[in-house]
């Protein structure tokens, strides 16, 4: 009876230590598991910032590069006009340059409470979705710049997801989506490998972001062109 207790009771000792290693084993898996997806949510979070950021840069771009298009139609509208300037002040008006229009119209957005770059932004829609139908240079002149710096363009959104960690030359870029420029961009992601149960898992993370809208580019005539960061030029 004696020697049956003892075997019971070392019976249940064994069993307790099964009971224990499983439960260890199967906490290590969650651990591991929990692990791996905050590490993707990490991984979309970033992808996230770095699609975002790297719109915004490039829209940026973009308006610089209206910004000189819209100087070169002034210069030439000025050669072209030569000194017709008057004392009417109602005729001043209408001969002031596209440029002061916007620093114009920028001053009026801000005095109605809009603030820096939407300030701005709002200025450009508004004067030149008054002005490009019936001035084909300056449509011209802008659509110059624009390609002219489109290299620029796409060189400032690789230059944000580089610095955010990203995988630039795998990022695309969209010129232009419902008159924003989106940026697709990628990150790494490389899952924790635990013993033979859990094996490793690689894949590239995206996310697509995009600028804020930009109202007169639906007038210049472009239709969405989308490419690698790296790639050719893809504006028509």
């Amino acid at each position: 009876m004696r020697h049956l207790m003892q075997q019971m009771k070392e019976d249940e000792q064994g069993n307790a230590s099964i009971y224990l290693l499983w439960f260890i084993f199967v906490a290590g898996i969650v651990l591991v598991l929990s692990v791996n997806v905050i590490n993707a949510f990490g991984k979309q979070e970033q992808s996230s910032v770095s699609a975002e950021q790297a719109s915004f840069a490039a829209t940026d771009v973009v308006l610089q590069a209206v910004a000189d298009g819209v100087d070169k139609y002034d210069e030439w509208k000025k050669e072209e006009d030569g000194d017709q300037s008057s004392g009417d002040e109602d005729s001043a008006e209408e001969q002031k340059s596209i440029a002061e229009q916007i620093d114009k119209a920028r001053q009026q957005w801000i005095a109605k409470g809009r603030k820096g770059a939407e300030a701005t932004i709002a200025a450009y829609d508004e004067v030149l979705n008054s002005n490009i139908a019936s001035e084909s240079r300056l449509r011209e002149e802008i659509n110059r710049a624009i390609r002219s710096r489109e290299s620029e363009i796409k060189d400032e959104a690789r230059r944000v997801i580089s610095a955010n960690g990203g995988l630039a030359n795998k990022s695309e870029i969209t010129l232009f989506k419902d008159d924003r420029v989106a940026v697709k961009a990628y990150t790494h992601y490389q899952a924790r490998v635990y013993s033979r149960y859990i094996p490793g898992m690689e894949k590239d993370v995206d996310y697509t972001g995009y600028g804020p809208k930009l109202s007169f580019i639906e007038q210049l005539g472009y239709g969405q062109s989308t490419g690698n960061i790296d790639s050719p030029p893809i504006l028509p």
